[in-house]
């Protein structure tokens, strides 16, 4: 399930419609990929699989926007804060 809303612009401040992916379609590809290859009852509410708990685990997904005219995501300025943090020693 895709849901729109609006998002503002970290640079021109102006809003933009970006498309958003519940993570609950995650959820229910794990399940049936625990299903199919770990044998693993496929039933919503039930108890989480290995692959189901391997992706509880893992942080949320971050999507990262960049522009036509250079604007960009506040996402896409943390992501390259943290990638220059870890290449540039302190």
């Amino acid at each position: 399930m895709f849901v729109w809303a609006k998002q503002k612009s970290h640079i021109s401040g102006t809003k933009k419609d970006v498309k958003i992916v519940e993570s609950t379609d995650y959820e229910v590809k794990a399940r049936k990929v625990d299903a199919e290859y770990n044998g693993w009852p496929y039933q919503r509410g039930g108890p989480p699989g290995p692959v189901l708990t391997l992706l509880r685990s893992l942080p949320p997904v971050t999507g990262l926007g960049v522009g036509f005219a250079g604007e960009f995501s506040r996402e896409v300025g943390q992501f390259f804060s943290a990638a220059l943090a870890c290449i540039i020693p302190r």
